[in-house]
Formats: C-alpha cells, sequence, structure tokens
C-alpha cells in the first residue's frame, strides 16, 4: 500500500488540523506518524518501511499522510520528482498562510520546541527558512512542473478556521471520496499560545543538555518544553511578536510581490491577506 494523497505543507499553516480532520472519514487512512518525511528526510529508511505505514489501510479509497518539509524544496530539491516517481497519480494538498503570520508562528514554535534560538528579528534576518518556506510561489511551482494543476489543491488556513466545513466538503471532491456529514471540528494541533514555565522549573534548564542524547527523539520536543526554556524566551512568548524594522522590510521585499501572484493564481483577491507591519515599536 503506497499513499494516493499527500498533504505537503506549508509548516504552521494547518497542516496537522486537515490531517486530523480528514481522518475522521470513514474512506481516508491517514499514517501514523502523520509526518513521515518520507521523501525528504528520511527516503534512506527505503520503501517498505513506507508502505508499512499503510499497511492496515486497505478498506480505505484515499490513503495519505502530511509531511511539512515536502515543499522545503530550498532544503529537498529532489522532492517532487521522487514523490512523481514513487506515487504516480498522486494528490496533492498545499496549504497557505498570510506569510507574516505563518513567520511569527514558526519562530513561536521553534523557541517553545528548541533551545537557542535567536530572537525573532535575528532570525528572520540570518535563517533564510523563514522566508524561503513562506514564498508559496516558488515551492509550488516545483510540483506544477511536474503534476497537473488539476491533481494540485490549494487551500488556505484562514478558510479551514473561519469555514472548515466548507474546506472539507472540498477536499473530500478532490480526493475524490463521498462527503461526510460527522465531522468533529474541535481544535487540534499544536497552539501558537503557550503558558509561562514556573521558574523552579526554567532555572533547571540545564537538565536538557545532558538528557538529549539518552531520551528518544519523540520525547525531546517535550523535555525541551519543560526543561529548555529561558526566562527571555517565555517572556518571548508571552508577549507580542516584535517586527523589526529591517526584518519587516526584508520579508516584504523578498515575498509581497510572489504572494499576491499566488493569491490571484489560486482565487483569492490581492487584499485576502494583510502585509501592514503590526504597530509594535522597535
Amino acid at each position: 500500500m503506497r499513499p494516493n494523497f499527500l498533504i505537503i505543507g506549508a509548516g504552521k499553516c494547518g497542516t496537522t488540523s486537515l490531517a486530523a480532520f480528514l481522518s475522521q472519514h470513514p474512506q481516508v487512512y491517514v499514517s501514523n506518524p502523520k509526518e513521515p518525511g518520507f521523501f525528504s528526510e528520511n527516503f534512506h529508511r527505503g520503501w517498505a518501511w513506507y508502505e508499512s505505514l499503510f499497511a492496515d489501510s486497505a478498506t480505505c479509497s484515499a490513503r495519505g499522510e502530511a509531511s511539512v518539509n515536502y515543499s522545503k524544496c530550498h532544503l529537498y530539491p529532489h522532492v517532487a520528482s521522487q514523490i512523481a516517481a514513487g506515487l504516480g497519480d498522486v494528490r496533492i494538498i498545499y496549504i497557505a498562510r498570510n506569510p507574516l503570520d505563518r513567520i511569527v508562528s514558526e519562530w513561536r514554535y521553534r523557541v517553545l520546541n528548541y533551545l537557542s534560538i535567536p530572537s525573532f528579528s535575528d532570525s528572520v534576518l540570518h535563517n533564510p527558512d523563514y522566508i524561503l518556506t513562506s514564498d508559496y510561489s516558488t515551492q509550488i511551482s516545483h510540483f506544477l512542473k511536474i503534476f497537473p494543476k488539476n491533481h494540485i489543491m490549494v487551500l488556505f488556513s484562514e478558510d479551514l478556521m473561519a469555514r472548515p466545513l466548507c474546506v472539507l466538503e472540498d477536499c473530500c471532491s478532490f480526493l475524490r471520496i463521498s462527503p461526510h456529514s460527522c465531522w468533529d471540528l474541535s481544535p487540534h494541533g499544536v497552539s501558537d499560545k503557550t503558558v509561562a514555565l514556573p521558574s523552579s522549573i526554567v532555572k533547571i534548564k540545564n537538565l536538557a543538555y545532558p538528557i538529549r542524547s539518552i531520551i528518544p527523539s519523540g520525547f525531546q520536543s517535550l523535555t525541551f518544553s519543560l526543561f529548555g526554556r529561558k526566562s527571555s524566551d517565555i517572556a518571548a512568548l508571552r508577549s507580542p511578536t516584535v517586527w523589526g524594522s529591517l526584518a519587516y522590510a526584508k520579508t516584504l521585499d523578498s515575498l509581497y510581490s510572489g504572494s499576491l501572484e499566488f493569491l490571484v493564481e489560486w482565487g483569492k483577491d490581492e487584499s485576502y491577506w494583510n502585509f501592514d507591519r503590526p504597530t509594535v515599536p522597535d
């Protein structure tokens, strides 16, 4: 068994929520883990491992997974061609979000889950991944070169939050499965919001370093969330994210025109996303 649909990203745009919603459909099977990253970081594990993730999907007409690194073609340039070679007539779902919001959400996620993350403005200025991942028109172009456009569905995170039933109905049509009438629309996925940790936990953050090598990778994010937070990290997560003038200018210069083209290409008005800089002082 191999999947016949993929949710390829973008990260922090609702891929976890969409996968959780679709998995409720009796005709849909979503792999566990839902994000195997086979065509990006885990291709070396081989097809037998990948196919084993769908071994229980025989009764489902739609089998899929959701790996956000598939839409990081600047890191994994051969993803689209590998997917085409291995899966053939596969359906591709790509979710986009206001790029300014997506960048903020990804930075907050990294602060929450990893150690030694620079300030927001420094991260945007010096880590190109934030902007390149948000360059939706470039990312989707890698797939449009290989797959027919009617095999690619672009969704918008804002629509998924505002009118999830309509979005899910469209997904059913795209995946060629029957409509579903019993969706559980409870929130899924990781929230951008976080709760400050007690100071006693923060003071023993250095425990995260020696135990990192002896705990399974699946528990590392949880460990860092509990033991790896600095006081400055907690303050940053509790406060509005500050867009420094240089970071904002660089982001807008890199993404504005391409974002407008992307919106129009996929059926939205140019005003769908607000690109005004948040009114927070430097």
